[in-house]
């Protein structure tokens, strides 16, 4: 009976944590997406804004050039000022290049993999439930962060530059507010569409749903004041209709993070709570969805 000899080789490959599988699934759909000439567009008018602040941010810094054109300097002071609404105007701008771009990447995030039944082969594989989910959350989100927090940090650090005032770089009260208003806008998005895309198997319905749940509850809530909101309740009316519409959400809560006088009668908390309860019932919904195919035969 032959004899062989044991022999023992060192692993070559590349080691990954556990902790980091969710990271191949993020990097894979966030290369894909930039692949496409389509949404790299999409960034590119998002970028608009950004360069319309980096100007103001300029001409603040230098309101000697406006002199020399003879306009008022003191008005012009007031309409260039630099102070948080600034920040606050640029990430509400961005609101809407957040709904595009969480309409791109989550319509099809899961709704492809369950009608190819990649999800199942996902799932076969050495990963959670919680891997596959926040790998492709972070991936809807990688982009939309850029676009808000990313480039609100990128200003700040322009208007440090310009103005010669490194100190403001270490606003924590401004950091922390747009860090907050940043995840008040791009959380809700990305659950709401990753849901979505897990009830539905379609990316095109997909997509059309996603669209109308953020639009339709504003035209209607409109609608509705608009034909009995006076006969409901006169002339005093109590704005509790603000809660049903997330940009209604986005708007009192920002100015309430902002420090701006706030756009509807009830206190902010409340929309804040509603906020929560959705994104809760929302990943519930997605969690429920993402088990009722992990088991195998």
């Amino acid at each position: 009976m032959p004899v062989y000899t044991q022999t023992y080789r060192h692993y070559t490959g590349e080691w990954r944590s556990r902790a980091l599988a969710w990271t191949v699934i993020a990097a894979n759909g966030i290369k894909k997406r930039w692949r496409n000439k389509g949404f790299r567009l999409i960034l590119f008018l998002a970028g608009a804004m950004f360069l319309a602040s980096a100007a103001r941010l300029y001409l603040a810094a230098n309101l000697d050039l406006i002199e020399f054109f003879e306009i008022p300097t003191r008005r012009i002071s007031e309409i260039l000022a630099i102070n948080d609404q600034f920040y606050y105007q640029y990430l509400e701008a961005q609101q809407f290049w957040c709904f595009f771009t969480a309409l791109i990447c989550g319509a099809g995030a899961i709704s492809t993999d369950r009608k190819t039944k990649a999800l199942i082969l996902y799932l076969s594989k050495p990963i959670t439930r919680f891997d596959y989910v926040f790998g492709k959350a972070a991936h809807v989100a990688f982009y939309q962060y850029i676009i808000t927090m990313g480039l609100a940090f990128a200003l700040m650090l322009l208007n440090a530059i310009f103005t010669e005032n490194w100190m403001s770089l270490f606003n924590l009260p401004l950091i922390l507010r747009i860090f907050a208003y940043s995840n008040v806008v791009v959380l809700p998005l990305t659950i709401l569409s990753l849901t979505l895309s897990a009830l539905i198997r379609s990316r095109e319905m997909c997509a059309a749903l996603f669209a109308a749940l953020f639009w339709l509850p504003s035209v209607i809530i409109q609608s509705f004041r608009g034909l009995l909101g006076r006969w409901l309740w006169g002339s005093s009316d109590p704005e509790w209709w603000s809660l049903c519409s997330l940009p209604n959400l986005w708007d009192q809560l920002g100015s309430a993070i902002f420090g701006q006088p706030l756009p509807f009668a009830p206190h902010w908390i409340y929309h804040l709570a509603v906020l929560a309860l959705f994104c809760a019932a929302m990943a519930f919904v997605l969690h429920q969805r993402i088990e009722a195919v992990e088991v195998v035969g």
